[in-house]
């Protein structure tokens, strides 16, 4: 079962949902998007998905891009925060990211949020593709563009609208 989605504002088109069985056909949809295999992938993920499918997605990716990095983090609300924005920055700076790079958020809404955040105010801007892994995260958090972090006990304070390039969800 493959379906795709076509998410367009303002009558323009922006960006497809992909709705897979599997994660073969994420490497594929990222040449579709134009990135060839010199492009650093940074996929950013929690501790829980870490253990558990990290490196099933790694090894799809690594198929085809040649410099793919992991970010792992705590799992948990907790973490949404500028202190884990600012560990993520430090790892993308020390990976030498460019504004030509890629990060993929692996996981559910915090994932997401955090990811999405990240992506829209590192070097003012770099693409990043979302990959839901919770039934909330793929109608919710993965769609739209609404990125952000938490400040103190304030939710979702700090943040952005900024559109993903993809969203894939593996059901």
């Amino acid at each position: 079962m493959s379906k795709s989605i076509t998410v367009s504002y303002e009558g323009k088109p922006c960006y497809s949902i992909l709705i897979e069985q599997d994660y073969k056909k994420l490497s594929e949809e990222l040449r579709v998007l134009g990135y060839g295999p010199d492009r650093k992938i940074c996929i950013v993920t929690d501790s829980n998905l870490f253990h558990l499918h990290l490196k099933e997605l790694e090894h799809m990716v690594k198929s085809y891009f040649n410099n793919v990095v992991s970010f792992c983090f705590p799992a948990g609300e907790e973490q949404k925060n500028l202190e884990t924005v600012r560990k993520l920055y430090e790892h993308l700076i020390k990976n030498r990211f460019d504004r030509h790079d890629v990060l993929i958020a692996f996981g559910g809404g915090v994932v997401g949020d955090l990811t999405g955040f990240a992506a829209a105010t590192y070097l003012r801007g770099i693409d990043f593709v979302q990959i839901p892994t919770t039934l909330l995260s793929q109608v919710d958090s993965s769609i739209g563009g609404k990125t952000g972090v938490d400040v103190s006990r304030y939710k979702n304070m700090v943040g952005a609208f900024y559109q993903p390039k993809l969203v894939y969800m593996n059901l």
